[in-house]
């Protein structure tokens, strides 16, 4: 009897044994899975996949704005086809979803934040941590706002047959304006001096004047500077306690150079408006409005957006509609907007404001309707806060 007891007693242990075995490897199983969120990962994916497909696909405008615990922990792309998501020290998880060919694609990589927000509007599709409406780009290439009928903003080739259609406005993205306007500088382009080796190799202090129309005497510089004196009265007009000041003015001597003119920006300028003109041999006559990516990327889209409205609405005689180019953080041909987005974190727009070989160009045909749309565009951007 005893060793029976014994027996039994013993497969008794072995038994207990084993079952806490089981139940350790097991709390080790599901602490491994909570851990590694795969689970939670995938069928996240699965969610924004479907819903991808489900947003492009709507005959109606849309927004969706997706709030999921734990979203904040993830960064997540929308590349090739696939959703996917990355997590530190872990597997990236990928699932695939379908893109319309037939819209504009606005795909940014969103990492570590509240919500993701996928919205359709007209030819556009947006995946956005806020909500932008209308908007539509690929990183490097141009920036293309989408108009209110459906119609693509931006013309690249050719002249405009229909030049009422140059009228179309757009929804600029619906987030406030981030801080009242204090401090705008007017950049007035060209006008500053290079060094330059004469024939004896000898450094020598040469003009850039910019753009030139021999046949009527006009260069960039004076007209760029004479426009930036008429922009600072009607922004003081119409942004009341604002400090507006220029990086260069009508008699700067020989020792004023591009560096220098660079010195004059401030981190404490709130917004950069840089005018410049351009030379092409066609007779186009076209606004092209420049802002670089990086850390008050929405709020650039918004202002460029704003002052796109009101030069389409009030410059007329455009052959094209007025584009947006929307430039990679690395650009380096974009000293201004590199000084101020990047280094200072500051708002700047540049504007290429017409083709001066063009008699009916834009700037110095009609520099008052000019000013006006650029100062209403600045004003708006003030107030709406």
């Amino acid at each position: 009897m005893n060793k029976k007891a014994i027996k039994l007693t013993s497969e008794a242990l072995i038994e207990a044994v084993l079952i806490t075995i089981v139940i350790i490897a097991f709390a080790f199983y599901i602490s491994s899975l909570k851990e590694d969120t795969l689970i939670e990962k995938t069928a996240i994916i699965r969610e924004l996949s479907m819903l991808a497909n489900t947003v492009q696909t709507s005959p109606q405008d849309v927004i969706v704005i997706y709030n999921k615990n734990n979203l904040n922990k993830y960064h997540f792309s929308f590349k090739e086809n696939y959703v996917q998501i990355k997590q530190q020290d872990y597997a990236t998880v990928l699932y695939p979803y379908y893109t319309d060919m037939m819209l504009l694609m606005m795909l940014q990589e969103i990492d570590k934040k509240e919500q993701i927000v996928l919205s359709s509007f007209k030819d556009s599709f947006v995946v956005s941590p806020e909500t932008i409406v209308g908007f539509a780009s690929q990183r490097g290439y141009s920036f293309n706002p989408i108009s209110a009928g459906g119609n693509g903003v931006v013309q690249n080739n050719g002249l405009q047959k229909n030049a009422q259609s140059a009228l179309s406005l757009i929804n600029c993205p619906l987030a406030k304006s981030t801080a009242a306007l204090t401090t705008i500088v007017l950049d007035a382009g060209k006008g500053d001096y290079a060094a330059m080796p004469d024939e004896n190799e000898q450094e020598i202090f040469v003009l850039d004047t910019g753009a030139e129309n021999k046949a009527l005497g006009i260069k960039e510089h004076e007209l760029t500077i004479k426009t930036a004196i008429m922009l600072e009265t009607a922004l003081r007009l119409k942004i009341k306690n604002a400090f507006i000041k220029k990086t260069r003015t009508q008699n700067e001597d020989e020792s004023f150079t591009y560096y220098e003119r660079l010195q004059r920006f401030s981190a404490d300028d709130n917004l950069v408006i840089s005018i410049r003109m351009y030379q092409a041999e066609e007779n186009e006559n076209k606004i092209i409005l420049y802002i670089l990516s990086g850390k008050n990327e929405l709020q650039n889209q918004k202002i460029a957006c704003l002052l796109m409205n009101e030069l389409q609405t009030k410059v007329s005689g455009l052959t094209h509609k007025v584009e947006i180019r929307y430039l990679p953080k690395t650009d380096d041909y974009y000293p201004i907007l590199e000084k101020n987005s990047k280094e200072n974190d500051n708002l700047a727009v540049l504007l290429e404001l017409g083709n001066i070989n063009n008699k009916d160009n834009a700037l110095y045909s009609q520099p008052d309707a000019t000013v006006d749309a650029i100062a209403a565009a600045t004003a708006a951007y003030n107030e709406d806060r």
